[in-house]
């Protein structure tokens, strides 16, 4: 080709790329005026982020025994973390295995009047043993007889091995 052919190929592409821009732009500032836009992008959604309270075994043990109802108010559904809760008593039940097997798993732990269900219920749930220290994020249940339930726990441990990121302790 020759010069003449390829400087008039340079020209329409950058008339091409000139056109595109500008049509573009005349979009995006004519058409919020004219009343095209898309009414959510001009609406707003506030983010709501939940720290969850920081709350003592003793502290929510009283409360729920002095006013059930108000601690309800207080702390049902809401998650809680509770720091530094040495395991206190393991619950196991027991439940059929492939035939005639009963194998035990730990239903609960509990500390003071407080019973806790861990998230990982087949894993670091089995390994909890009395003396283990743990920290505890759950979602609070209210009472149930003389103990608060803390369900849907998740679990650092500070004193004992919980075996997280291990296969889990029992099958189904």
């Amino acid at each position: 080709m020759n010069r003449v052919v390829l400087a008039l190929m340079g020209r329409k592409c950058r008339f091409a790329t000139l056109a595109i821009l500008m049509s573009a732009l005349i979009s995006l500032t004519l058409g919020p005026v004219l009343g095209c836009a898309q009414a959510h992008l001009d609406t707003a959604v506030p983010m709501v982020i939940v720290i969850p309270d920081h709350v003592r075994i003793d502290q929510i043990s009283s409360e729920y025994k002095l006013d059930p109802t108000l601690a309800d108010q207080k702390y049902k559904g809401k998650r809680l973390i509770f720091d530094s809760v040495e395991v206190e008593e393991v619950h196991s039940i027991y439940y059929q295995s492939g035939g005639a097997i009963t194998v035990p798993m730990i239903d609960y732990f509990r500390a003071g009047s407080v019973r806790f269900e861990l998230l990982d219920y087949r894993g670091a749930q089995q390994r909890a043993q009395v003396g283990f220290i743990l920290t505890l994020d759950g979602v609070c249940q209210g009472a149930q007889g003389n103990l608060v339930n803390i369900i849907d726990c998740g679990v650092t441990s500070i004193k004992g091995d919980l075996g997280i990121g291990l296969p889990p302790a029992i099958g189904y």
